[in-house]
């Protein structure tokens, strides 16, 4: 199980690869550490005059010239540059006894010091991974004398380098050595496990028992997969297929990993005895799902993994879900041979999806060609695939495409698509969108239904301008009622700048009226001004006042809950207080907004037949 390496040849290298490997370059140790540039110690001390410095020094990184190691660290000349500094601590660190080491670790907690914290770090853990070849002990008695992450960044060094060539003696000393603690089973568990490559999974819930965690290898084992080549994808599915747990993300990334693998080594019909192993049907809709659309990414494999999944039975878990995406990534790559599919299958679910999503690629790729042969088209597809075009060709050529729509003699159909346009343009040059626009005869049709878009776009540049467009178009059927797009433009404006669309209101026709009084009062009432919302539903009649704040109440009491309470007297009319009241005190049990004070100040605003009502229907509500 443990398989020794002999570092010390290889000590200079070994230490330039393990600066890296910390946790803790974001803080000091276990004393107040300085966070300043790093900068030559005693500058004071340099001057051309001072001979004896330049014959102390390390700066000279020659490896010719003899080494003067120091005994006390401040004296050491540090580099500015980043890589000098990791060659420099190298030199000094190769070249050192274990007393020295000690000696070097203990200063270098000191405040004294007035290093950065990465490179106290860097040359903390050089040194530490130096003393764990020759005294373990001693160096995970330093570590985990520091505060963390710097106890658990050293320590974790310390750990595998021991384990890595003395496994038994590592595990008899952590189960024994009171210096760690239950805290630290973790790092210590891991850095075990880590030094022990090619382990069975056996093998490290063995180690991982021996520490008292057996379930940590199991953990450790899943992650270890993510990170590592699986040359037996067979063999380790089955070793964690039965262990995976459902909505464990790890779990599933690993599980599909394994999956990849094991397909990529066998082909993609032996995701049936993979599919087959899998009891749970949330690890399988997530493993499915990736497995098969990582297949169907490489374009040369998309049309197979369709075939297979297509053929899966249909109770298979997410079966149309993933068919669908495969599908969209297939057509995205060969319109036509998904078209031409879909021509081979029965009438089904399966087949109009391709015969659409083939068309909606198609008029991406060949704007143009779609939009003169619209009229080909199969049945019920359009318009879809012509607003898809038709945005395309907008960004390819926005004259293009004007002058494709301008051409449609089908009004509703040029409505629509223009429509796409307006949307699709503005984002380029809203100018000239509007420019084009504003262009057409007054009386002119087009004009008037593409105004609301065009304001709409508009609204959040030059709100008045919007404004005055969506005045300008006429009043648009909606329902039973005319309505005009003014009420729209307002009430957005009314969620950035109220005052402006307090100012506009006069402005809006009589059929917008009631709709815009209720859009400004919503933006008051979320500005936490329910007397100024009050105030404005007051200009309403009573049953329009009625049908705004039952729609509006429990909205209302969930924003602004005392405005609403210390206001409520100023609603105009009686009735509409008392429904208000009404309505409050009987969504109290579910908002819990009013004390029982508050409720019975507010049953003063009841009318007798609303008090007795809601008395009637409080008691009913009683479980």
């Amino acid at each position: 199980m443990n398989s020794p390496i002999v570092r010390i040849v290889s000590v200079f290298a070994g230490i330039l690869i393990g600066f890296g490997i910390t946790w803790g370059l974001f803080f000091l140790s276990k004393d107040r550490e300085s966070t300043e540039q790093v900068q030559p110690n005693n500058p004071e001390e340099i001057s051309s005059s001072d001979e004896i410095v330049e014959t102390d020094s390390t700066n000279s990184l020659n490896l010719n010239e003899p080494l003067v190691i120091p005994d006390v660290i401040t004296k050491l000349d540090i580099p500015q540059d980043l890589f000098d500094q990791k060659h420099a601590i190298a030199k000094w660190v190769v070249s050192l006894d274990e007393d020295q080491i000690l000696s070097w670790l203990e200063q270098s907690t000191q405040a004294e010091w007035n290093v950065s914290t990465s490179f106290r770090t860097e040359f903390q853990t050089a040194l530490i991974q130096k003393l764990s070849l020759s005294s373990p002990e001693e160096a995970l008695e330093f570590a985990a004398a520091r505060i963390e992450p710097v106890r658990s960044s050293l320590g974790s060094i310390v750990i595998f380098e021991w384990a890595t060539n003395d496994l038994d003696g590592a595990i008899a000393y952590v189960k024994t050595e009171t210096v760690l603690s239950e805290l630290d089973r973790s790092w210590v568990l891991h850095s075990i496990l880590q030094s022990q490559g090619g382990l069975s999974l056996e093998q490290q819930k063995e180690i991982a028992r021996q520490l008292g965690d057996e379930a940590y290898a199991i953990t450790f084992y899943f992650q270890s997969l993510l990170t590592t080549k699986i040359d037996d994808p067979k063999t380790v599915w089955y070793d964690i297929v039965e262990l995976a747990v459902p909505d464990n993300r790890q779990h599933s990334d690993t599980l599909e990993a394994v999956a990849k693998a094991w397909i990529e080594q066998a082909g993609l019909q032996i995701f049936d005895e993979i599919s087959a192993s899998i009891t749970d049907n949330i690890i399988l809709q997530s493993v499915a799902f990736s497995v098969l659309m990582d297949h169907a990414d490489i374009e040369e494999q998309t049309e197979e993994a369709f075939e297979y999944t297509f053929k899966l039975h249909d109770d298979f878990p997410w079966k149309g879900f993933i068919l669908r995406s495969i599908v969209a990534t297939w057509a995205s790559n060969d319109y036509m041979a998904v078209l031409n599919r879909a021509e081979t299958l029965p009438p089904s679910g399966y087949r109009q999806f391709l015969i659409e999503q083939g068309y909606r690629e198609k008029a991406r790729i060949e704007p143009k060609d779609t939009l003169e042969n619209l009229d080909s088209l199969p049945p019920g597809l359009l318009e879809s695939s012509g607003q898809i075009a038709i945005r395309e060709l907008t960004k390819q050529s926005p004259n293009d495409a004007v002058d494709f729509v301008m051409r449609l003699e089908d009004k509703e159909l040029q409505q629509q698509l223009a429509t796409s346009l307006v949307y699709t343009w503005r984002n380029k040059d809203l100018e000239a969108t509007k420019n084009w626009i504003l262009g057409m005869a007054t009386d002119e049709p087009l004009r008037d239904a593409l105004l609301a878009p065009l304001a709409n776009s508009l609204v959040a540049t030059d709100p008045r301008l919007a404004f005055e467009l969506a005045l300008q178009q006429s009043l648009q059927q909606n329902g039973e009622n005319l309505n005009g797009h003014e009420a729209s433009i307002v009430g957005r404006i009314a969620q950035t700048d109220i005052e402006l669309a307090i100012e506009l209101m006069p402005q809006v026709r009589d059929e917008s009226r009631l709709a815009t009084t209720t859009s400004i009062a919503s933006a008051l009432v979320g500005s936490g001004d329910s007397p100024r919302a009050i105030q404005f539903l007051n200009k309403l009649s009573e049953s329009e006042q009625l049908e705004h704040y039952r729609n509006s109440v429990w909205n209302w009491i969930g924003t602004d809950s005392e405005g609403l309470k210390n206001n409520i007297a100023t609603i105009k009319e009686a009735a509409t207080r008392s429904a208000v009241a009404q309505m409050m005190i009987g969504l109290n049990s579910q908002t819990n907004a009013y004390s029982e004070a508050e409720l019975e100040s507010l049953e003063q605003y009841l009318s007798k037949e609303d008090k007795e009502m809601l008395e009637q229907w409080l008691q009913e509500a009683q479980p």
